[in-house]
């Protein structure tokens, strides 16, 4: 009963500064006009969360290859983690896709294959990444 649905542009919250504990975007930034458009996003998440509270941030990241619509290359995650001016809980794991026996999966060919560690568009690679961030 106490849930309510709003419908607003990811990098300008309508809420005022430090209103919420935690804030989270779910694969969705990659969807806000690049670079710009994500850490803008980042910085609006960062606003609306309280002092110690956390952003959850889920994307897509290119692990070879060039960058493609909707995906980051390493040092643009980077780079978005540090619009943000948060601090991440812990350090990505940047290699965690070559722990596991996997290739990548052919959108173009079977995007219905699985698992989904890693997939390709063309000449480009990528995975998911998940950040938590914490706000000082």
């Amino acid at each position: 009963d106490r849930l309510s649905f709003m419908k607003m542009d990811g990098r300008d919250l309508q809420f005022p500064d430090a209103t919420f504990d935690v804030a989270y975007s779910l694969s969705s930034i990659e969807h806000f006009g690049g670079v710009p458009g994500a850490a803008q996003t980042m910085r609006e998440m960062a606003r609306v969360t309280k002092p110690g509270g956390v952003v959850a941030v889920a994307t897509e990241y290119v692990v070879s290859g060039p960058s493609c619509d909707e995906t980051f290359q390493p040092h643009e995650i980077h780079d978005l983690v540090h619009a943000s001016g948060l601090q991440l809980v812990e350090p990505i794991d940047e290699m965690v896709w070559k722990r596991y026996e996997t290739r990548p999966v052919r959108l173009d060919v079977d995007p219905y294959q699985s698992p989904h560690m890693l997939v390709q568009l063309g000449e480009t690679v990528f995975t998911s990444v998940m950040m938590f961030l914490r706000k000082a």
